[in-house]
């Protein structure tokens, strides 16, 4: 990295940490803003340092980590307010961060993919913000677990669904409506994202993937330009184990073209 900055960002009842890894010494240009994923009760900085780097080397724009509050000590809707109002906080400071506020990027894996589609979601209403780029890998988008995919790697390939359900129960508090788009994306009216161009990636052998590719598909449904990838031979997380899996690789790649061609570098 060309430099690397952390800063101390203001949320509610509370503050955040954001690390901004520069790649190059180009000022100016476009930015992504990146929401780890872990199930949204684990990850930090320290854990998503090196994929972050390798996101910034291979799009080769700032990419800016946050760390946001994680449940169970804060639920729902603190995790996804601290993610907004990152993004909000990067547009707002764009100058002073030497960053083209008018080209924005937000990538999400697993939970942070939740994040980033909910986000969008939101940010959607905000008259002067709009995202110019959105990034779901392997995304948590629906809260239901009704697909094929669910029932087919239920068990027995990483990410089960065990573990999905004890996530969900430390997100969110008992009696909230789950089928909130905030929660569950996929059940937005209308789909929509203030996003111009969209990436979905997906994993063969992984109980998210027939709900992230349906996503998908609703945004092209509302002509909103996506591209969907699905990676044959993976599992849930396998963009964190790229010592284990070349398509992880690959992935990055493709990701970094979808966003170089959306910010028009």
């Amino acid at each position: 990295m060309h430099r690397i900055l952390d800063f101390d960002v203001p949320v509610v009842n509370g503050r955040i940490r954001v690390r901004i890894f520069y790649p190059t010494a180009e000022r100016g240009g476009p930015a992504v803003i990146h929401l780890h994923g872990g199930g949204w009760v684990a990850g930090d900085l320290q854990i998503y340092d090196r994929p972050t780097r390798r996101l910034a080397q291979s799009i080769l724009c700032p990419v800016v980590l946050v760390e946001y509050r994680l449940a169970p000590e804060y639920c729902f809707p603190t995790p996804l307010n601290d993610c907004v109002t990152a993004i909000r906080w990067v547009y707002s400071n764009s100058s002073a961060l030497d960053i083209d506020g008018q080209r924005l990027g937000v990538i999400g894996d697993s939970a942070g993919g939740q994040l980033a589609a909910a986000a969008c979601l939101i940010l959607q209403r905000d008259p002067e913000l709009q995202i110019a780029f959105q990034a779901l890998i392997y995304p948590v988008v629906d809260h239901s677990s009704r697909t094929f995919s669910y029932t087919e790697f239920e068990s027995g390939f990483g990410l089960t669904r065990a573990t999905m359900s004890w996530n969900w129960n430390q997100y969110l508090l008992p009696g909230t409506d789950r089928t909130d788009p905030r929660i569950s994306p996929i059940s937005s009216v209308g789909i929509s994202t203030t996003a111009a161009a969209n990436f979905v990636a997906t994993a063969e052998f992984d109980i998210l993937r027939d709900a992230g590719e349906l996503y998908a598909h609703q945004l092209a449904a509302v002509r909103r330009p996506v591209q969907l990838r699905r990676y044959n031979g993976t599992i849930h997380g396998f963009f964190l184990l790229d010592s284990l899996f070349p398509q992880s690789d690959v992935m990055v790649g493709h990701l970094a073209h979808a966003a170089t061609t959306a910010f028009a570098i």
